[in-house]
């Protein structure tokens, strides 16, 4: 990726850059993910080196985040890793290891090229706000008055506006299915990706934090149609040139190839390069940067909206995108127009991340009190890795003594069955694959005889688990500064847990966690199978007796039904292992396993139809009750994948 130095500075980087040498070390792998060592080497950039003394703050910063990210790369075999941070006007990139292992190819944080996925949204919520400040749009105008290709519906009495999706709240239940194109050819038009991937709106605008891609979908469309160009051109002309980020792209047609770093994954233990991926939604994923470009952006943030002298975006807007702007509560992580908000001592913390399932992770983050901002990118998925990357730089910059411990209410033992149970990451009910995807992302929330709640939120929350409940729903991590909070409805139903940012808990029935389900699953397929030996069995002794034509008409369909049952179940466990397909839309093979349940239907109502009809009085009692019990269980069946949204996906 481009970075574009300062004029006044290109003689220093020039010399700089003879001076500066690379450095070769080995990342160690841990056991369990491979057995041989990467080597990696060390690619060093500085620029305005010459404005701070020998053990000045910058000095300490440069120091913490080389032990730190090293020691991280061992840690975690991560293959190649590039940071750049802005400190009070100045700026150091570093690049770590490979770009590319098998070639041998060093890290270089400006030109090496990184997707940065979700940050998109980022200069996306910056060109909105460029538009409001020539009142182009207004930010809490109805979004149908701007879009001309597609309409929204208006589901709820309050509009869905820009001020909604800048701040995550449109409501809209994203799913990711089909986000993207396995070649940059087939990605599809914008509005077109829009009009055929319109999610359900599920909470009216503003209610709460919904965080997604199609609502930046959207406003990039609001972006095309006022700005009188393609999202693509009007981000090159508007933001990136000016920030001089000339690495930097929308579009892949423009991306040079040779200067991506390989994504890797985590396959059996051992590191293999990702597939491709290729984002349908431009304005919520598809910005392709380098460290040092991005670094660009964070000089304009920490600079009035300015870069190079020239306003980017006014200080109003720049106010909107660093002050929150939504939040449940106010003790409270919420969100600015564009980035993740929360305070850590006092003191803002601006972040926006992403993980991306093709072989990156980065994370951007700002500390206005502090001026200072920063943006990591690793060539590996490692979900986690960004907020693991601000929680330890904060916890270094502004170490603070053990919180004050909490003391639980004496009636917590009491309210809490208001709240103990499973929860799962909210997906939209529509489509069955996604419902049922909520099985794999459920937490558990308990409560101990103290009235202390547990909640085993995952690892790469980087959340505590245990808390108090401190006032009416909001709960607090019992040794820091951390909350959470409880939704509940207009009925006083509890149906949510807000941990903040993305993770949003929907309450699960008790039926439908994962143990009771996978319970369910297993003990039918376990009767499927049964009924299929004694197919096996009956259909030997067939051989050697004569069986009534209605009799092996009910052998031969409950076989039948038994074999479409197991099929598909084996069909669905083999989807939840290979999940990543999804990524890609619905696939021939998904199309097929999804008629297998309405297959089952009908012929599970042909044999409730036919059955009765059949004279049974040849049968013997125990032949009688295990036919009447199949026929039961497939009804059960059926509703059972009802119930999951499975019958149609």
């Amino acid at each position: 990726m481009k970075m574009v130095k300062a004029k006044g500075f290109i003689v220093i980087f020039i010399t700089i850059m003879l001076l500066c040498g690379g450095s070769a070390f080995v990342v160690a792998q841990e056991p369990e993910q491979s057995e041989s060592a990467i080597e990696q080497e060390e690619f060093v950039e500085e620029s305005n080196l010459d404005v701070h003394q020998p053990n000045s703050p910058l000095d300490e910063l440069a120091d913490y985040f080389d032990q730190y990210f090293l020691e991280q790369m061992r840690v975690n075999n991560i293959p190649g890793l590039a940071f750049a941070f802005v400190y009070e006007g100045n700026t150091i990139t570093r690049g770590y290891g490979f770009a590319d292992v098998e070639n041998a190819v060093v890290m270089d944080p400006l030109t090496t090229l990184f997707p940065m996925e979700d940050i998109s949204k980022v200069l996306t919520a910056t060109a909105v706000l460029q538009l409001a400040d020539t009142h182009a749009v207004d930010l809490h105008q109805d979004i149908n008055d701007y879009l001309t290709q597609i309409e929204i519906p208006d589901r709820y009495p309050q509009p869905l506006t820009l001020a909604h999706i800048l701040t995550y709240t449109s409501g809209f239940a994203d799913d990711g299915i089909g986000k993207y194109a396995r070649t940059p050819k087939q990605v599809q038009p914008l509005v077109e990706y829009l009009e055929e991937n319109m999610p359900e709106q599920i909470l009216p605008p503003g209610a709460a934090s919904t965080y997604g891609d199609y609502g930046y979908g959207l406003a990039g469309l609001v972006i095309e149609t006022v700005g009188r160009l393609s999202f693509t051109e009007y981000m090159q002309k508007h933001i990136l040139a000016p920030l001089q980020m000339e690495r930097s792209n929308f579009t892949w047609d423009a991306v040079d190839r040779d200067q991506l770093a390989v994504g890797y994954v985590l396959d059996g233990g051992v590191l293999t390069t990702g597939p491709e991926a290729y984002p349908h939604n431009l304005p919520a994923s598809s910005l392709v940067s380098t460290v040092g470009d991005m670094a660009h952006y964070l000089m304009m943030q920490l600079n009035g909206g300015k870069f190079n002298n020239q306003q980017v975006i006014s200080p109003a807007s720049l106010d909107l995108m660093q002050n929150t702007q939504f939040q449940l509560h106010p003790q409270m992580p919420g969100w600015t127009m564009g980035f993740y908000a929360y305070q850590y001592q006092g003191k803002r913390v601006l972040l926006h991340g992403s993980d991306c399932e093709s072989g990156y992770s980065t994370v951007l983050f700002i500390l206005p009190e502090a001026n200072l901002g920063m943006v990591v990118a690793i060539n590996r998925y490692l979900p986690g890795f960004g907020t693991r990357v601000v929680n330890d730089f904060l916890h270094w910059l502004y170490p603070v003594a053990k919180a004050a411990n909490v003391v639980p209410h004496s009636s917590a033992v009491e309210r809490s069955k208001w709240f103990v149970g499973n929860y799962a990451l909210d997906y939209p009910l529509g489509n069955g694959l996604t419902y049922l995807r909520r099985l794999f992302t459920q937490i558990h929330v308990t409560i101990d005889e103290d009235g202390v709640y547990h909640i085993d939120f995952p690892p790469e929350t980087g959340l505590p688990s245990d808390y108090v409940e401190i006032e009416p729903l909001l709960l607090r991590a019992v040794d820091e500064e951390t909350y959470v909070a409880f939704i509940m409805d207009d009925y006083g139903k509890v149906t949510h847990l807000y941990a903040g940012g993305p993770y949003s808990y929907g309450k699960l029935s008790y039926h439908k966690s994962m143990e009771i389900t996978l319970i369910a699953a297993t003990a039918y397929a376990g009767i499927f199978l049964l009924q299929c030996l004694v197919w096996l069995v009956r259909k030997v002794r067939a051989n050697r007796m004569r069986v009534r034509i209605w009799d092996r008409f009910h052998l031969n369909m409950a076989t039948l039904l038994s074999l479409v049952n197991l099929v598909f179940l084996s069909g669905i466990v083999y989807m939840c292992f290979h999940a990543q397909e999804l990524l890609y839309g619905i696939s021939p093979f998904l199309i097929g396993l999804s008629l297998l349940p309405i297959v089952s239907a009908v012929l599970t109502v042909i044999m409730l139809i036919l059955g009765p009809s059949i004279d049974k009085r040849r049968w013997s009692f125990a032949l009688r009750l295990y036919y009447g019990g199949l026929q039961i269980i497939f009804i059960t069946f059926i509703l059972y994948l009802w119930n999951w949204n499975l019958i149609s996906l």
